[in-house]
């Protein structure tokens, strides 16, 4: 799973965050499952708390944890 968050340092020329690509999320997912139903259950799940993260101001350049 791919997601862009906006680089609290890096600026475009009319003065607004640059978008970065992160890291992709797969926690070993096609490995360790199987069958194709499997698979998408696992992804829908990690992608629910991806996005409850960033709702909840998650930033991958700071340690929220």
């Amino acid at each position: 799973m791919y997601y862009s968050y906006a680089h609290p340092q890096l600026k475009n020329k009319d003065g607004s965050p640059v978008m970065v690509r992160q890291p992709p999320l797969t926690m070993s997912i096609n490995r360790d499952y199987k069958t194709k139903e499997e698979r998408l259950y696992h992804l829908g799940v990690l992608r629910e708390v991806v996005l409850e993260l960033l709702k909840d101001d998650y930033s991958p350049y700071k340690n929220n944890f």
